[in-house]
């Protein structure tokens, strides 16, 4: 915020008429009695400007909350998104093939978990399929078909029947396939012309088949032949029973989320980065087996368009979905960042269709786009080894535009955090690693590097950041995993020993994601945060805080509309005047998950300002609302114009 710095409301006394305040009248030896209502209706009045007054360097509370709901066990993505357009927060994670979680938010603090209602399961007719943590109860009747968790020798599938026979054949696009062990049943194994393996079986009642395959998370055709009564067949976890005998089961190894509006009817939809097979995906064989996923939304729960997008995959191990118009035609894109190697780009016509477009030119371990100006323009930012790699996209050409020496030694860059630090009206970056952070000063477009200790801010292992003025006083913060909460003056930063991220059970901090979205509509942006040993470890430790700092500044949350097209505003941007000047956000900014796109709202702290002189929002369309004399505290949602 361009402003000066100041300091705690001061009050000045002045002279009441005849008399001096303090000192008694000597024709009366007393106060007057009407300068004494002044005098008292003066102090009440300062008493209560003091009491509303926020108060700089208020100490910050947070209360743990249940988050229970969030799935922590083989957690790889934990992320913000208004996922139903209903102008509140939703929390979603990503868990690999596992069972992942989409939890509603009601504004007010709650969540409801709406994974399977939404169509999120992977194998959309059989919801619960992926929930591999569980054994279905298989007390009734029926041929139960369900895979469950296990390391070594590798993931299982089973075949179950309770007090009925049943034969058919499974069909698994694999050729390392082993039957475990088998009780009252037969079993036989064959492979088939594309590759696959197909087993037929011949099942008594009480039989249980134990099957290991290569890539589980691949499909499997399913042919039953008796029991005749589908609905005697019993699918996965929920033992969700089948409509027909020849189905087949998917999983999907997820990882990168990109929530927007990808077909032009204003409905956020869904792009699904997924992985690379454990990298056998560049294996001839594997290639062209594992897709991407594109969910349109339709009536508020989404539908399987993958097959008719124009997604290829190809050999991508895919980690990041990058969402803005990359080609600028309105239509929103995706770059998708595959795991040692380049990312890949995905160009949308805004009718939910895709073509491959050309591939930036380098392998990162983290991007972010970033817009260093004021005027929506993105630049990818790509930590390169030891450097920062800035790119552009132009007439279908990706062009190398700067790059800056960073300070991680030889431990790679884990995050890039973005915020205006200085209050100077652009984007600054702050490039986390074990071995040493960086702070990017944005001066002019340009990244200049400084050494963090300058600021009070940590010089190495921090694993995960996210800038957040988490007491609405003007100045941005930074939350640091596992260091916690450091305060901004405006020029430093100060630790407060407020959220220090304890060692995990199981040893130290290896790994950590941390978003600060305000879940309760209150003003106050709370903490959602994930940590753990590894990227890839068994389970992670959620942290999920109701931010109860009192007496806060004030504040505004905005969220912009985009028109058809571009409905997320990508590349959109927000500034506001109060008496203490202009502040600036960014659609985007406040996106702090590791490898997704979804929360674009744009976040005010105002201080001690409850009156905005003038808001300008812009689109890249070059569309502007200009709102005037507006009150503070409260969630704005500011529609493009002609949309």
């Amino acid at each position: 915020m361009n402003r000066p710095r100041q300091g705690p409301p001061t009050a000045t006394f002045g002279l009441l008429p005849g008399s001096l305040v303090g000192v008694r009248d000597p024709a009366q030896h007393a106060f007057r009695p009407a300068a004494r209502r002044i005098l008292a209706a003066s102090l009440m009045t300062l008493l209560a400007t003091l009491l509303a007054a926020p108060v700089p360097g208020a100490a910050a509370s947070f209360k743990h909350l249940d988050s229970s709901q969030i799935q922590g066990v083989k957690l790889y993505e934990l992320g913000v998104a208004d996922a139903n357009d209903d102008g509140l927060l939703d929390v979603f994670t990503t868990n690999h093939k596992f069972d992942s979680a989409l939890l509603a938010g009601d504004g007010k603090g709650g969540f409801t978990d709406v994974f399977t209602q939404s169509g999120l399961s992977p194998t959309q007719e059989f919801p619960g399929y992926e929930d591999l943590h569980r054994e279905p109860d298989r007390s009734a009747p029926g041929l139960y078909l369900y895979a469950t968790d296990r390391d070594q020798p590798r993931d299982p599938f089973h075949i179950a029947t309770t007090g009925i026979a049943a034969s058919g054949s499974l069909t698994f696009f694999a050729e390392d396939l082993a039957v475990q062990a088998s009780t009252n049943a037969t079993v036989t194994a064959s492979p088939v012309p594309d590759g696959g393996t197909r087993l037929d079986f011949d099942a008594q009642p009480g039989a249980l088949v134990d099957i290991t395959v290569e890539h589980i998370d691949l499909p499997i055709a399913v042919s039953v032949d008796t029991p005749a009564d589908p609905a005697q067949i019993r699918v996965g976890a929920d033992v969700v029973p089948a409509t027909t005998r020849q189905f087949t089961l998917t999983l999907r190894d997820r990882h990168g989320f990109g929530f927007a509006d990808y077909d032009g009817d204003l409905a956020t939809d869904l792009f699904i980065a997924t992985g690379g097979l454990g990298g056998e995906i560049v294996d001839p064989f594997f290639t062209g087996r594992q897709n991407d996923e594109l969910l349109l939304n339709r009536s508020g729960s989404y539908a399987d368009a993958t097959a008719a997008s124009g997604l290829f995959k190809g050999v991508c191990r895919g980690r990041a979905s990058r969402v803005a118009d990359f080609d600028g035609d309105g239509d929103l894109d995706i770059l998708e960042t595959c795991d040692e190697a380049p990312p890949q780009l995905y160009l949308g016509d805004g009718r939910g269709g895709f073509s491959t477009g050309p591939a930036p030119p380098v392998v990162g371990t983290v991007y972010r786009l970033v817009d260093l100006g004021r005027r929506g323009k993105l630049t990818l930012v790509a930590a390169v080894g030891s450097e920062l790699q800035l790119w552009r996209f132009s007439d279908d050409t990706w062009q190398l535009t700067g790059s800056v020496r960073t300070l991680n030694g030889t431990s790679p860059p884990q995050t890039l955090s973005a915020g205006d630090i200085d209050s100077d009206g652009d984007l600054d970056l702050l490039a986390t690693a074990r071995g040493g952070n960086t702070v990017l000063r944005n001066e002019g477009g340009v990244l200049k590097r400084r050494a963090p200790g300058k600021l009070g801010l940590p010089e190495r292992g921090t694993l995960a950041a996210a800038f957040v003025d988490f007491d609405n006083d003007g100045d941005l913060d930074a939350d640091l995993i596992p260091q916690g909460l450091y305060e901004s003056d405006g020029r430093d930063f100060k630790r407060t020993r407020k959220l220090d991220y304890k060692p995990l059970p199981n040893g130290r901090i290896g790994y950590g994601i941390v978003s600060w979205p305000d879940l309760d509509n209150d003003g106050r942006r709370d903490l959602l945060s994930a940590r753990g040993r590894g990227e890839f470890a068994a389970s992670q430790v959620i942290d999920l805080r109701r931010n109860t700092t009192r007496r806060s500044g004030h504040w505004l949350e905005v969220d912009l509309l985009g028109p058809a097209g571009n409905a997320q505003s990508m590349g959109g941007t927000v500034k506001v005047r109060t008496a203490d000047g202009w502040s600036y956000g960014w659609v985007g900014q406040s996106e702090d998950s590791r490898y997704s796109s979804g929360h674009y709202r744009v976040y005010f702290g105002l201080g001690e300002r409850s009156r905005i002189r003038k808001l300008v929002a812009r689109w890249p369309d070059g569309g502007k609302v200009v709102r005037r004399d507006l009150r503070a505290d409260r969630v704005m949602r500011i529609t493009a114009p002609g949309r």
